[in-house]
């Protein structure tokens, strides 16, 4: 099983057991109003063992955020493939309860640094919908830059993307093992 942990989140492949608090998190209107609605408990379901299918494939793909101290579910991150195209999109779908918090940005690094790392991936672009401008702010704090305003998802979106560096940085050896204790993963 491939887990990822951060200092305060576990990331962990989403399983069918996860319905419950996907249909929650999915039919909230405030944590879908700059994130493509599925209609229906149905839906998410397809949704979900789409999803599922995808990540045992590839071995990666959209991850359950599950906060460490209190082990609760606040949503699900990730990379996925962006609509009909090749390029692979970073999402996130976070609770309410967890907006804010820097949770985002947390989980940010640790994928990208997966992304370009352990994945072979030599981009990672980002869509930013219309008034959503605390996901354009994460963007821009992770060094992704806009690259061009495009229809995805039937809207007129921002696109970002980061490119995988020439050379992962060098860290000092103190600093590297602080980074990994931050940011361990787990098999």
């Amino acid at each position: 099983m491939n887990i990822l942990v951060t200092p305060r989140l576990l990331l962990r492949p989403l399983t069918m057991g996860d319905l419950d608090e996907i249909v929650a998190l999915y039919t909230d209107q405030d944590v879908m109003l700059h994130i493509p609605p599925l209609q229906t408990p149905e839906e998410i379901q397809v949704s979900l063992q789409q999803t599922i299918s995808r990540f045992d494939e590839h071995g990666w793909g959209v991850f359950a955020m599950i906060e460490r101290r209190e082990k609760r579910f606040i949503g699900c991150c990730g990379l996925q493939q962006l609509e009909t195209t090749q390029m692979m999109e970073m999402v996130f779908t976070l609770a309410k309860s967890a907006w804010g918090k820097g949770y985002a940005i947390e989980a940010s690094k640790l994928l990208l640094r997966k992304a370009f790392s352990d994945w072979s991936l030599e981009t990672v672009f980002a869509i930013v919908q219309p008034g959503n401008t605390s996901w354009s702010h994460i963007m821009e704090k992770l060094g992704m830059q806009y690259v061009r305003n495009g229809e995805y998802y039937q809207k007129n979106c921002a696109l970002y993307a980061l490119e995988k560096p020439s050379q992962l940085p060098k860290r000092p050896f103190r600093e590297k093992l602080d980074f990994f204790r931050e940011y361990a993963t787990v098999s």
